[in-house]
């Protein structure tokens, strides 16, 4: 399968698992106009992508039989396996970038992309993980740790007294730490950097945790992590910061803050 028609598929899948929402988020117009603005941008027929986002249709809940009558293709259930447990934000960051790839950057992001659809392989790995790993880097762990030994005196510094926490790290939930603050919840992440200055990783799941939480999440950024700890805090990140995708061949979504 060529590459152009690779990139089709993923923007069909993300047409037809998020319908509506997905079709205004790429502000082209109607359906229509967005299959043929599709069309023009990856060289594939407009009736192409929307032959693609029926077959999707026909699996997925939106409202939409489709393409019922034939099974989907091995490429078909390959875009499923890589892209169905992604988010809205995440999916449409793929998509955004692959429909602007004349840019280096994009061109980057969607290479690892492409090469996870395959229409030679011989097998489909069916079976999904959806587990959370618990690993953090020694940086991550030096920074929760400071930051367990000192939190009175950390949280002090944003005003928050006579606060505190509770230990999230293992749950998943897209944060580090609760704070308990005048009966309200605030959500903390903490993240270490070895020097002054670098660069910080969020999982899929943190930075739609800070979209989500918006004022309520806070960024706690430990940097000189493992000699003279400063602290930093970013108090609703997702407002104040605009990451670009990390997509891995699992297609697992973190997103990049840099330069702090």
């Amino acid at each position: 399968m060529e590459d152009n028609h690779k990139k089709a598929l993923i923007v069909a899948f993300y047409l037809s698992k998020f319908d509506r929402i997905a079709y205004k988020h790429l502000t082209f117009g109607n359906m229509t106009d967005t299959h043929k603005k599709i069309g023009v941008i990856l060289n594939v027929n407009p009736n192409t992508i929307k032959n693609m986002r029926d077959e999707f249709d026909s699996v997925l809940d939106n409202g939409r039989k489709g393409w019922w009558q034939k099974p989907l293709s091995k490429t078909r259930l390959q875009t499923i396996e890589k892209f169905d447990n992604l988010s809205e934000h995440s999916l449409n960051a793929i998509v955004v970038n692959i429909l602007n790839d004349s840019e280096l950057q994009a061109k980057d992001i969607i290479k690892d992309v492409l090469i996870t659809i395959d229409d030679n392989s011989e097998k489909l790995e069916a079976k999904r993980s959806y587990s959370f790993s618990t690993y953090r880097g020694q940086t991550g762990l030096a920074a929760e740790n400071y930051f367990i030994n000192n939190y009175v005196d950390i949280l002090q510094n944003i005003g928050f007294k006579n606060c505190t926490y509770i230990d999230k790290r293992s749950c998943g939930c897209g944060y580090d730490f609760e704070i308990i603050v005048d009966k309200c919840k605030k959500f903390l992440e903490v993240k270490g950097l070895s020097g002054e200055k670098g660069s910080i990783l969020f999982t899929d799941k943190e930075w739609n945790t800070a979209l989500k939480f918006k004022t309520h999440y806070i960024l706690l950024v430990v940097k000189n992590v493992n000699i003279k700890p400063e602290i930093k805090f970013i108090i609703n990140p997702a407002e104040k910061y605009k990451p670009f995708p990390k997509i891995q061949q699992i297609v697992q979504v973190n997103w990049i803050v840099k330069d702090l």
